[in-house]
């Protein structure tokens, strides 16, 4: 922008030398000189404003002020935004994209701008003709906050956007599942027995657990993988039970665990392990035959009493 403080002098007096001062908004921008105009390289909003100029001679003794001229400098480009898609929540796994909205102003449409990208005041994408950033499979440390900024091929106008918390959504494990190798769940004593947990969708490290209720002991295992191979090469007569595999999310904690598998125990076809209604079952037959034992003890006894005081 340059701003002329036009004037004519007299025709008698044309050898007179003039100096010039420029003020916006009744503050001065360019002092006293012998320049009749005052430059601005790269005018920002800020520069808009009432501008007067004022003219002496050299000895100070004249002095004449223009009236006021209103400029107003208009914006090259809107300041941005950021937009991220998709809009309603990214979840982990999910392709996201960050959007740099602007606007140039109709009169300079052709204007070519440049784009980069921040997450926490980190740069992530450098300046580029792209007003997008893409991710293209979103992970949680994707999360925080994100800024951009613009600026035209010279970099005199630059703009940045506010910031945009973006939070990426933990994926939630689903689909538990167990296969037995052999299947059923009968095995023989002796045999090798494969356990093969899986979940339909989990992301990152994961903990498998094998575990056996009655005892509360597990057989863990941690892998970034869908699917994880528990294997016992000899299986034990007391290895029968109930079971269960529980998948655990390291960086969440979020758990799932299995339906309940049993497992039978067999030798030469003779079931070794039941469940524990069979158990229970044992126990109640044992406490009885202890009891009618001690009763037949007690009654011997006292017969011996008996035919002891009778002699």
């Amino acid at each position: 922008v340059l701003i002329k403080c036009d004037t004519n002098l007299s025709p008698h007096r044309e050898t007179t030398e003039l100096q010039f001062a420029f003020y916006r908004n009744g503050h001065n921008v360019q002092g006293f000189s012998s320049s009749n105009q005052y430059g601005v390289p790269s005018a920002q909003l800020e520069d808009s404003g009432k501008y007067i100029c004022e003219i002496r001679d050299q000895s100070g003794t004249v002095k004449k002020a223009s009236d006021q001229k209103s400029i107003e400098i208009k914006e090259l480009v809107r300041t941005p935004q950021i937009k991220v898609s998709p809009d309603d929540q990214v979840t982990e796994g999910d392709h996201m994209t960050i959007t740099c909205d602007t606007k140039l102003s109709p009169h300079r449409e052709t204007t070519e701008l440049q784009f980069v990208f921040y997450r926490n005041g980190h740069n992530v994408q450098g300046f580029s003709s792209s007003n997008q950033y893409g991710v293209p499979s979103a992970q949680l440390e994707h999360s925080g906050n994100y800024t951009c900024e613009i600026r035209d091929q010279s970099g005199s106008v630059k703009k940045e956007s506010d910031p945009k918390n973006i939070r990426i959504q933990a994926q939630k494990l689903s689909g538990v599942s167990v296969r037995l190798e052999p299947a059923g769940g009968q095995v023989l004593a002796g045999e090798k027995l494969e356990i093969l947990c899986s979940v339909e969708k989990g992301m990152g490290l994961l903990s498998y657990s094998w575990c056996k209720q009655s005892s509360l002991s597990c057989d863990t295992k941690e892998a970034a993988v869908l699917e994880q191979r528990f294997v016992v090469e000899n299986v034990s007569e007391d290895y029968g039970g109930e079971y269960q595999c529980i998948v655990t999310r390291t960086a969440t904690g979020d758990s799932i665990s299995s339906a309940n598998i049993s497992i039978s125990i067999s030798v030469q076809g003779r079931i070794l392990m039941q469940d524990r209604s069979f158990g229970s079952l044992q126990n109640t037959v044992r406490l009885a035959l202890s009891a009618v034992i001690f009763i037949i003890i007690l009654l011997i006894v006292f017969y011996h009493i008996k035919t002891m005081e009778v002699t």
